[in-house]
């Protein structure tokens, strides 16, 4: 906080600041009249470094270090664009599909809104479909459901919104009389 708030009044005061960061490495900030735009670059965290002992029989002094992959951050919003019932059939969705098909018109009213975000502990992105039509939509909300990169299915439920606060916790109707909190188990969302 300090080097953002140092970089600002380098570049107001108008002179070139120059920040050494823990890692060693630099950042410099120049003036407007040299350089057309100010862009601070993120310094990437170095690997949290764990000790680690050999556990034999006999006591071991030696200690190795390991490099630890850095814990994985929820996105901070998730985007919706507009899919279509075709996004539905290709997950094959039957029973949505056939509930959406049971009335005439019904599927030219209905909205299918698709959303890519990193929700869960499994590698990769997951894919969020909120089904907005009239045999989807309820009195709290409309058919939301989450899939994994193989197609199976990690949660169904009814919302008007989702949420991400953290890896692995969704958030359906945050802030309302019918908010619920789903928390990954490894396989599937589940209630908490």
């Amino acid at each position: 906080m300090m080097a953002i708030g140092g970089l600002a009044l380098a570049a107001v005061a108008g002179t070139t600041a120059v920040f050494t960061m823990n890692d060693g490495g630099e950042v410099r900030s120049e003036t407007a009249s040299e350089s057309a735009s100010l862009t601070i670059e993120a310094v990437q965290e170095p690997p949290v470094r764990i000790a680690m002992r050999q556990d034999n029989d006999a006591p071991n002094t030696d200690v190795s270090e390991v490099d630890e992959p850095a814990p994985r951050k929820a996105p901070e919003s998730i985007e919706f664009s507009l899919g279509s019932i075709d996004d539905l059939r290709a997950i094959q969705l039957t029973d949505l599909l056939e509930k959406i098909a049971a009335a005439p018109d019904v599927a030219e009213k209905t909205k299918v809104w698709v959303a890519e975000a990193d929700i869960a502990s499994p590698s990769g992105d997951e894919t969020i479909y909120h089904v907005k039509g009239p045999l989807t939509c309820g009195r709290i909300g409309c058919d939301i459901i989450v899939i994994d990169g193989s197609s199976s299915v990690l949660l169904e439920t009814v919302g008007e919104g989702i949420s991400s606060p953290e890896m692995d916790t969704l958030i359906i109707n945050e802030g309302s009389p019918t908010e619920v909190t789903w928390v990954f188990d490894g396989s599937e969302f589940v209630e908490k």
